[in-house]
């Protein structure tokens, strides 16, 4: 099976990983991959910092339904520190309820999103 590497500093130009528009960027390079059944390594070489909204961006809304768990199996993650592995764990849990159908998850979500 074809593999495909992805350093996201590569895609993204910046080693500071902060904006939701540079996880588009990055979820745009993984999306027809898997689609097409590339297993995907997500590099996270030469990260200096990463926010949970750029891996929301990024990875969780790999999760919104449009993939099979056998597709989502082909995603794996490279050069990771423990801490990314913990916001990768939490963006892909909270993901999997907000688009699992709860819409309760979803307002509790917005609602701490609009008083920060």
């Amino acid at each position: 099976m074809e593999s495909k590497e992805i350093i996201i500093k590569d895609v993204v130009g910046s080693a500071n990983w902060i904006q939701v528009s540079d996880g588009v960027k990055v979820y745009e390079a993984i999306q027809p991959l898997l689609l097409a059944g590339t297993k995907v390594v997500l590099s996270f070489a030469g990260r200096a910092f990463v926010i949970t909204a750029f891996l929301n961006a990024a990875i969780g809304k790999l999760y919104n339904g449009q993939f099979t768990d056998e597709q989502l199996a082909l995603l794996s993650y490279a050069n990771t520190e423990p801490s990314d592995d913990d916001k990768i764990r939490r963006v892909i849990d909270n993901a999997k309820l907000y688009y699992g159908n709860n819409p309760e998850f979803r307002n509790e979500l917005f609602k701490r999103e609009v008083e920060a």
